[in-house]
């Protein structure tokens, strides 16, 4: 509550203040779990206080409002206005380019996807998240390309070597093509990388279970929950780690 009556406060001071706008809309539907209507007031209120003052209309201010329109009310035809109101106040805008692409992989409309991440490293060429995303997209497409996705998901390591995240990411997609021993590899460098990322811990411990031995798979769910253990979360750890019990518990039913 403090936090929103402060940002509250700034646009009012500034009505003008587009990142205020933003802020509100994103603190009340993620925080706050508000819905989209409530974005949408903040939203819409920044629009209209840069047309009042004279200024300019803001691609950032567009980008956020079409990703809430989709996430929070799937609405894919506004949001898709919304990205292409962006794209035009500033076609370089490579986060729209990023969005939009990820909103057209969903929808499987591959080629709109690709086009939209190619746009994005145009002008934004070494964004780990860009690349990420093309290379996911690339393993999910029908007709996608195992050599193009491998190059994506080695660019955006090139440059953001410790994201744990895309180290899973790249671990599932070898797994699935059957390098079993590069998929481990990865994992075990994302964990390293990032030891309370549980999402990995979970991967490499599922990956152990399938293709290793339910020592090892066992040894590792038990690592990641004391390396992702939350204070105060009781002897489970907390939120973060229960998928990591989940994945646990899956071992042992069959065993």
């Amino acid at each position: 509550a403090e936090a929103e009556a402060l940002y509250v406060e700034a646009a009012k001071s500034r009505p003008s203040h587009a990142a205020a706008w933003v802020s509100l809309a994103q603190l009340r539907t993620r925080k706050f779990r508000q819905g989209a209507r409530a974005g949408r007031v903040c939203y819409q209120t920044a629009e209209l206080q840069l047309q009042r003052a004279g200024l300019p209309a803001s691609s950032f201010v567009y980008t956020a409002w079409a990703a809430m329109e989709y996430k929070k009310a799937s609405d894919v035809r506004r949001a898709r206005e919304l990205f292409e109101k962006a794209l035009q106040v500033n076609p370089k805008c490579s986060a729209a380019w990023l969005q939009l692409g990820v909103m057209e992989a969903d929808k499987e409309n591959w080629d709109r996807a690709q086009e939209c991440f190619e746009s994005a490293l145009k002008y934004d060429q070494r964004n780990s998240r860009i690349l990420q995303a093309y290379a996911l997209m690339e393993t999910k497409r029908p007709d996608g390309s195992s050599r193009t996705a491998i190059e994506l998901f080695e660019r955006a390591l090139k440059v953001k070597p410790r994201d744990a995240g895309a180290l899973q990411a790249y671990a599932l997609f070898v797994a699935k093509l059957g390098d079993v021993d590069t998929a481990r590899d990865l994992l075990h460098r994302g964990t390293t990388a990032n030891k309370r990322h549980a999402p990995v811990w979970q991967a490499w411990g599922v990956l152990e279970t399938r293709y290793g031995n339910a020592d090892d798979a066992r040894d590792i769910f038990q690592q990641g929950i004391w390396a992702c253990a939350q204070s105060g979360g009781g002897q489970s750890g907390g939120r973060r780690c229960a998928r990591l019990w989940q994945a646990w518990g899956v071992l042992e039913s069959r065993e």
